[in-house]
């Protein structure tokens, strides 16, 4: 079983003009992933983890995703469907996570959600390392 320091949970580019190009459909699956562009997501010390809540919402094509790599799943999300997401791994009022880091992890997470453009779309992204 692999720790949480393992697994990686970001926001990525889903443009096509950048010099990482994207697409959900493409790939050789050998370093295909979208730019990450927020920080990472801290770990849910309760509950199911945001690795394995990325990796459902895939599989059970509660969003547009597919895996896009070895150990890479990409779910296509909007601002709303994130805020959604960061709601259900750590709940509308967070209770303080067992590290004081990831509390500021988290904290600088929602700012950088709280900013998104709410007409574009994400790579909402879990990645095995």
């Amino acid at each position: 079983m692999r720790h949480h320091h393992d697994l990686s949970r970001s926001l990525g580019d889903l443009a096509e003009d950048t010099d990482h190009p994207f697409s959900l459909e493409g790939g050789d699956w050998s370093g295909h992933f979208p730019g990450r562009i927020s920080p990472l997501f801290p770990p849910q010390a309760k509950g199911e983890s945001p690795f394995s809540l990325i990796c459902g919402l895939v599989h059970q094509k509660k969003y547009e995703g597919a895996q896009t790599d070895w150990g890479l799943w990409v779910a296509v999300v909007n601002k709303q469907d994130i805020i959604g997401f960061l709601s259900e791994v750590y709940g509308d009022e967070p209770e303080p996570l067992h590290m004081k880091h990831l509390n500021e992890q988290l904290a600088e997470l929602q700012t950088f959600v709280a900013g998104l453009d709410e007409s574009k779309h994400y790579a909402l992204v879990a990645q095995e390392s």
